[in-house]
């Protein structure tokens, strides 16, 4: 068997021959490779900016933290501080609360004994 690349020009115009080349699935054939081309390329491109932008984040990080240098962590020294007596806790008067009242009685409504379901 032969080797057929049916990606060729010359396997598009066989497939296509005596046929109407102007529907529009011969022009989508035969501008495929170019289209697969470009679209690598896109691709590649997209990788490299994106990794662009990685690499200039963290050098820009990086940098960031070195013009920081000692001023980022400065030590702050901390006087002692003269320790308070506990405070005497004052006895508070006891709040007696309302007793609750009792809740409104609730009218219970009788239903009529003699209703009852009907079979169908």
């Amino acid at each position: 068997m032969s080797k057929v690349d049916i990606i060729s020009q010359q396997w598009c115009d066989l497939v296509f021959e005596g046929r109407n080349k102007s529907y529009g699935a011969y022009d989508l054939r035969s501008k495929a490779g170019r289209r697969h081309l470009l679209a690598i390329i896109d691709i590649l491109v997209g990788i490299a900016a994106l990794a662009a932008l990685i690499f200039s984040y963290t050098a820009a990080k990086k940098a960031y933290d070195a013009s920081m240098g000692a001023d980022a962590q400065a030590v702050t020294e901390l006087s002692e501080l003269k320790k308070d007596e506990p405070k005497k806790e004052e006895k508070k008067a006891e709040v007696k609360q309302e007793e609750e009242k009792p809740k409104e009685q609730i009218q219970k409504v009788a239903v009529r004994a003699s209703m009852a379901f009907t079979v169908p």
